[in-house]
C-alpha cells in the first residue's frame, strides 16, 4: 500500500520570523523514567537552549496517561506557548541523532500536525506506526513515496503540534476506554480530522521504541542499552 506524496513543504526562514516559537515540551509518564530516554531525548530538549525558539518543558505522572496529556495540554496552552511538542518517554531519537535538530526538522515542515516515524510494538511483526481509517478499524501503512506523508492516526511520541489545533479541539482532548481500539491518541487524531487538521508524517525524523527489547526504525530488534 503507497502513497505519493511530494517532499517536506519548504519552511519560511527562521531568521525571517517576526517571533520565537514558544514549544512546550510534554511528557506523561507513569513509571520511573529510562537512563536511555533521559540522556538521548529528555535531557538534550529540556537543557540545551536553542537560538530559533523558547522551551518550555512540563513532566506530568499519574497512572492514568489520558488524563496527563489533557493536563499537559492545559498547562502549555495556559503558558501560552505556540506549540506542543509530544515526547514520550519509550522511545528514543534514532535519527537524526540529537533531539534538538529533530525538533527542529519537524517545526521545518511547518505544519499543524507533525509526527516522526517510528515501528509499533505489536505481538507479531513490527508495522510503522503509521495508519488509515477502513472501516472500523485502522489498515497500517506499509510503504510510501517521497519523505513526507499524510496519514489518518499516529503514535505521540515525538509529534509537533501547533497550538490551533488544541483551541479548534473540543475537550477532552484525550480519552481512552480500554475495551475499545481508540487509544487516547487515535481519539486526539480523529478529533482533529474532523476539524480540518490533516496527520503529517516526517520520515526523515525516526525514532526507536523501547520495551524489554529495542525496536528500530527499520524493525530490526535489539537489546536494551543499560
Amino acid at each position: 500500500m503507497a502513497w505519493e506524496h511530494d517532499i517536506a513543504p519548504s519552511a519560511t526562514s527562521l531568521t525571517a520570523k517576526t517571533a520565537k516559537p514558544k514549544i512546550a515540551l510534554c511528557l506523561p509518564y507513569t513509571e520511573a523514567l529510562s537512563p536511555e530516554f533521559v540522556e538521548k531525548v529528555w535531557g538534550p530538549l529540556r537543557w540545551i537552549p536553542l537560538e530559533w525558539c523558547d522551551k518550555i518543558p512540563f513532566m506530568c505522572k499519574t497512572q492514568s496517561l489520558p488524563m496527563a496529556r489533557n493536563i499537559l495540554s492545559q498547562q502549555a496552552l495556559d503558558a501560552n506557548c505556540t506549540h506542543l511538542l509530544w515526547v514520550d518517554s519509550d522511545s528514543v531519537i534514532e535519527n537524526p541523532p540529537d533531539a534538538n535538530q529533530a525538533l527542529k526538522m519537524l517545526y521545518q515542515c511547518d505544519a499543524a500536525i507533525s509526527a516522526c516515524l517510528y515501528r509499533a510494538k505489536q505481538k507479531q511483526g513490527f508495522n510503522y506506526a503509521a495508519w488509515k481509517k477502513q472501516g472500523d478499524g485502522y489498515t497500517p501503512i506499509q510503504s510510501w513515496t517521497g519523505n513526507w506523508f499524510p496519514v489518518d492516526v499516529t503514535g505521540l511520541h515525538f509529534c509537533l503540534i501547533k497550538r490551533e489545533v488544541f483551541e479548534k479541539v473540543s475537550k477532552p482532548y484525550f480519552h481512552w476506554e480500554e475495551d475499545t481500539a481508540v487509544s487516547e491518541d487515535f481519539y486526539f487524531f480523529e478529533k482533529a480530522k474532523q476539524v480540518g487538521y490533516d496527520v503529517w508524517i516526517f520520515s526523515e525524523v525516526r525514532l526507536s521504541h523501547l520495551g524489554a527489547l529495542k525496536v528500530l526504525s527499520n524493525g530490526k530488534v535489539t537489546t536494551r542499552d543499560v
